[in-house]
């Protein structure tokens, strides 16, 4: 049996502290299976929760990676042998960087064999989360439009991929260098470092605004799209404010957005603020999770959605992935493979 190779965070700091570890191959308990990981997400979490920002994250010794993709090796009790050689993706929340790893059954959503692993491991944290709030919090609408502010990045172009798909008109924030990017989903790209953002975003609509703004930025940026809502529009903020995420509180600054936006949708203006965590949603309501994972890799399978990946660094490369997502500069998601 191959030896099982993963990334130990032994303690918090840049990407440096990141450890490449050997050990035995982990044996499925019951109700789990064991994954030969074929691709893995990196995500701003994990960057977060390496550095010790993450607000009630975990303590060093940890594995980081939040979403997988992989094919069964093998069924832990209580788990049909026929589900050995699927290939599968699944939301994980912690682990996913390794080689080989052991999740629960009923966290797996099966992949078709003609999907590209890249593709797919693209869908269970960023198009989960996408599909969560543009569907089932913010309700989009064919006609309507809607603003995704931190369009380029991994999140970003899938709202701009299901809002595509949809059919709300979408209007995007990023770099001018990223422009391209925006609109090769069908969105007006707006660049976020030149001039007036919200100004010329109300320009674009004739100045009537947005329905929907979706924010991963917080800050100003946060208030300016509370700003550009019609009457009836709503705000999804994600993500963690990048400026309270630098201070030495971070917890502090989480609980004063989530407070802002609560006071929001308190005053009587006809639109509604709401913060959005998937972590949150897969405890709470894993069965949505599932649900929409299975219905997206349906949608990846017929041709219809158009992940975007970045970059595939292998495991033993992982500190480079870091210093890459640091950088901000990449478009799409940034993926670990064996």
């Amino acid at each position: 049996m191959s030896r099982c190779r993963r990334i130990v965070v032994d303690r918090y700091g840049g990407p440096d502290v990141l450890r490449l570890a050997l050990c035995e191959t982990p044996a499925p308990g019951p109700g789990q299976v064991r994954l030969r990981m074929e691709a893995a997400g990196l995500a701003p979490a994990d960057a977060l929760m390496r550095a010790g920002r993450y607000p009630a994250g975990p303590r060093p010794g940890f594995v980081p990676g939040w979403d997988v993709v992989g094919r069964v090796e093998a069924a832990g009790p209580g788990v049909p042998a026929d589900w050995e050689g699927r290939r599968c993706a699944a939301l994980v929340l912690r682990g996913g960087h390794a080689s080989h790893l052991c999740v629960n059954a009923d966290r797996l959503v099966p992949v078709p064999a003609g999907v590209d692993a890249l593709s797919a491991a693209c869908l269970p944290l960023n198009y989960v989360a996408a599909h969560q709030m543009l569907h089932r919090l913010a309700t989009a609408r064919a006609g309507e439009r809607v603003l995704v502010s931190g369009a380029s990045g991994g999140v970003g172009t899938a709202l701009l991929d299901l809002a595509r798909l949809a059919g709300p008109r979408a209007v995007g924030t990023a770099s001018a260098g990223h422009a391209d990017v925006v609109s090769a989903f069908g969105a007006e790209p707006v660049d976020y470092r030149a001039g007036d953002v919200t100004a010329r975003i109300a320009d674009l609509s004739g100045g009537d605004g947005v329905d929907i703004a979706l924010d991963a930025v917080g800050g100003a940026t946060l208030t300016g799209a509370w700003r550009l809502l019609r009457p009836g529009g709503r705000l999804v903020s994600y993500g963690f404010p990048a400026a309270g995420l630098r201070s030495r509180r971070p917890s502090h600054a989480v609980l004063r957005q989530l407070l802002r936006l609560r006071w929001w949708s308190l005053v009587p203006q006809g639109r509604s603020a709401a913060s959005y965590r998937l972590s949150a949603a897969a405890r709470r309501r894993p069965e949505t999770v599932q649900e929409d994972l299975g219905a997206l890799v349906g949608q990846l399978a017929s041709g219809r959605l158009r992940p975007l990946v970045a970059e595939a660094f292998p495991l033993e490369r992982a500190a480079r992935a870091h210093e890459l997502l640091a950088l901000g500069r990449h478009t799409g998601k940034i993926l670990l493979i064996p």
